[in-house]
């Protein structure tokens, strides 16, 4: 395994924005500095326990790294707004990906662009504009490979040739359940009251599921910081809402005719799956990469939050798998 030695308990300097946070090595990076993003999961933040794989990231590669965050409640979009975004972007996305894919497969690719995970989309992309950053790598955990997916599919212009790191990546099964989520139509979203529809998607047993699917793997961790993080994200009605409509949308997002699309885009992709992972089984991701010869995938021993209880160990593997990606750009 390559990588530089850093040591290991050299100050990581951090700076936060409106739609992120920069981690560096140095107390005043260049301005832009910066080629890798990480994307956090489900309920993850870079202020918490999150921040410790970026943080051994940072020590061991001597880079500068920036982590999106989730949009503030302040900062949310309205549907009404989102819908007219995620037109303007499938235009584009079509206008782009123009004679490089098949027109079948960019329409289901298109098709069912879950609102709460596009937002998270929008706000990554957001980040990367106002910070003049050129990407070159992508971290991403669990539900972020959702956030990438779309940003990458919306977006196709600022991640050509780049590099995403799926590690742990929610959604990736080949057996996709059929969609019946109505709440995720944005009309009906708009035209029902809030409470009724909350009522709903609460009473829906596919959501719940997911959710205790998720608490039950992070319960298994025993760390008490990624129990903490998620609660913070989820107390208050409004919060906890948010939390069931995006385990609703996560059930739903076909990866598949995504990445075949964006595998016409030079992109890259390293996957890293637990084999002790009870919230994405090894045996479907195992299924899933198999179609795309494409995507370079190891499997470790670990479960489903090992970046975050074996930091170093982590960012040792990432720091490789992104130096190995470099190389093999410079030779192509």
């Amino acid at each position: 395994m390559r990588h530089e030695q850093f040591d290991r308990g050299k100050e990581v300097f951090d700076t936060s924005f409106k739609r992120g946070q920069r981690l560096s090595a140095s107390r005043k990076p260049s301005p832009g500095e910066g080629s890798i993003l990480y994307i956090p999961g489900f309920g993850e933040t870079s202020h918490g326990a999150f921040r410790r794989p970026i943080e051994e990231h940072v020590r061991v590669s001597g880079e500068t790294i920036w982590c999106a965050e989730d949009p503030k409640p302040e900062d949310e979009i309205s549907h009404e707004i989102l819908t007219t975004i995620i037109a303007e972007r499938k235009a584009a996305s079509r206008a782009y990906f123009k004679g490089k894919v098949d027109n079948e497969i960019l329409d289901k690719a298109l098709e069912n662009i879950p609102l709460g995970q596009f937002q998270k989309a929008y706000n990554a992309v957001q980040l990367i504009k106002e910070q003049g950053l050129a990407i070159t790598d992508v971290v991403v955990h669990s539900q972020g490979a959702t956030v990438i997916t779309l940003c990458a599919l919306l977006w196709p212009e600022y991640f050509e040739n780049v590099h995403v790191v799926f590690v742990n990546p929610y959604g990736w099964n080949v057996e996709q359940e059929e969609r019946k989520n109505t709440w995720l139509d944005a009309s009906e979203r708009i035209a029902d009251k809030r409470n009724d529809a909350f009522v709903r998607l609460f009473k829906d047993p596919r959501a719940q599921k997911e959710l205790k699917k998720f608490l039950a793997a992070m319960g298994k961790t025993w760390d008490l910081q990624i129990l903490l993080d998620y609660l913070s994200h989820t107390t208050g009605f409004s919060l906890l809402r948010k939390r069931l409509e995006e385990a609703a949308e996560l059930i739903d997002y076909n990866h598949i005719p995504a990445l075949q699309v964006l595998s016409t885009n030079k992109m890259r992709f390293s996957a890293l799956y637990g084999s002790n992972d009870n919230l994405v089984p090894a045996s479907e991701v195992t299924e899933f990469v198999k179609l795309f010869p494409n995507i370079h995938a190891e499997e470790s021993s670990g479960d489903h939050y090992e970046l975050i209880k074996e930091p170093r160990g982590f960012a040792l593997w990432a720091h490789s798998a992104i130096l190995d990606e470099r190389t093999a750009r410079k030779a192509a």
